[in-house]
This record gives C-alpha cells, sequence and structure tokens, in this order.
C-alpha cells in the first residue's frame, strides 16, 4: 500500500513549509507574527517562538489592544502593528483615526504636556516631539519592555538548579512574565525593539533571533 507512506511525506513537506508575516506585530515581545502550516492547518503565533510562546486564540484576533484608549479620537484603543518591515504602534480605528507612534507607547502621560508617553531607545520619553521631556531609566528603575506597566528588577533565585543566581524580572510578577539572566542596560535594541543586555561579551540584544544577539 503506497498511501500511507506518500500521506506522511506530505505531512513532513507541510510542516516544512515557510512561514508568512501577517503584517501584525506580538503584543508581548514586539516581534513579527506568523503564519505557520502544520500537519493540523495553519495557525498564527509569534515568530519569535520559543522564547515567546505568544499566540492568538483564534486565527482573526491578531489586533491585541495595549490597554492604551487612543488620546486623539478617545474611541480606539492603542495596537502594534508591522509596516514596510518595521514596528510602530497605532489607533485600532485606522483609517478613521490617524494617530501612530514610533515607539511603544505606555499607560503613563507627560507631567508637562499630558501626552502619552513612550519607550524609546534612550529610555521612556514624551511622544510629543515639540515636549522634548525624557525620563532616563536606570538600573534600579527600568521600565518593563513588554508590559509597560511594571519596573526591572533584580531577583535572585532561591531554589532549584540556579539557587544564589541572580535574575532580573519584572515587579508586577506574576501578571507579567517578563524575566531576564543578563543585566538590562535601559535601553531598547534598534533592530527588533527588544531590551539591551550586559553579557560578559559586551552588550546584546535579548532576543536570540536579532542580528544583534551575542552568545
Amino acid at each position: 500500500n503506497t498511501f500511507y507512506p506518500l500521506y506522511e511525506k506530505a505531512l513532513k513537506e507541510m510542516d516544512k513549509a515557510p512561514d508568512v508575516l501577517t503584517g501584525d506585530a506580538c503584543p508581548l515581545c514586539g516581534a513579527p507574527l506568523v503564519k505557520r502550516t502544520s500537519r493540523y492547518g495553519e495557525f498564527i503565533s509569534c515568530s519569535n517562538f520559543p522564547t515567546c510562546n505568544y499566540k492568538p486564540s483564534k486565527p482573526d484576533d491578531v489586533e491585541p489592544e495595549l490597554g492604551i484608549v487612543c488620546p486623539v479620537c478617545l474611541k480606539g484603543n492603542i495596537i502594534p502593528k508591522m509596516g514596510k518591515g518595521k514596528l510602530f504602534y497605532a489607533c485600532n480605528r485606522f483609517p478613521k483615526c490617524k494617530n501612530t507612534y514610533l515607539y511603544k507607547p505606555v499607560n503613563e502621560y507627560c507631567d508637562i504636556c499630558g501626552s502619552v508617553m513612550v519607550l524609546s531607545p534612550n529610555g521612556l520619553k514624551c511622544s510629543n516631539s515639540e515636549c522634548g521631556k525624557d525620563k532616563e531609566t536606570n538600573s534600579d528603575g527600568i521600565i518593563c519592555p513588554i508590559c509597560g506597566k511594571g519596573h526591572i528588577i533584580e531577583r535572585v533565585s532561591s531554589k532549584g538548579k540556579n539557587k544564589g543566581n541572580k535574575f532580573y524580572a519584572c515587579d508586577r510578577f506574576p501578571k507579567c512574565k517578563t524575566l531576564y539572566s543578563d543585566k538590562p542596560t535601559g535601553q531598547l535594541c534598534k533592530l527588533c525593539g527588544q531590551m539591551l543586555v550586559e553579557k560578559e561579551s559586551g552588550v546584546s540584544c535579548s532576543n536570540p533571533k536579532c542580528d544583534c544577539y551575542r552568545k
């Protein structure tokens, strides 16, 4: 019977199908969302898997909100988007509302002009270019780049094979599970938007799939 050998071969070839960019960004890490094909059919997941395990609950659920109401129209919500291979943030009521941000907005507002604060590669700053207010991050108060609400703090593992080792995590755990084994710098990678960390080999992107990553 030649049916089953051919069937198994077809399944293997299906698993090797290339990923297809969806044009949207992962709400957890900012990496592009991709459409993948397995023996069980098509599904959408984060291209940063297995570092990031995000997967929409349904195929059409690819516009996750950041929990920030659009400050321009006051009706929509800010969501991550991909355009020309670059990550940006926009109101989900586009094209009725054309509000966009180059950097990830957080649930914090400028105390000078009232605009949304964003996480730039140099730290937290006002999204209003005419305001120019910056908040330099520091090793004791780095805003979590994933949830945008907590701060990255130093912790010490209390059990397991890593007992006694230092690591860095969001202080909103367990609601936010952001974690780094190397000390974060407070700056974001200009290629993928992930946190830069200090390694023995030098400053590296924390995303192992990024060209800026060092072992």
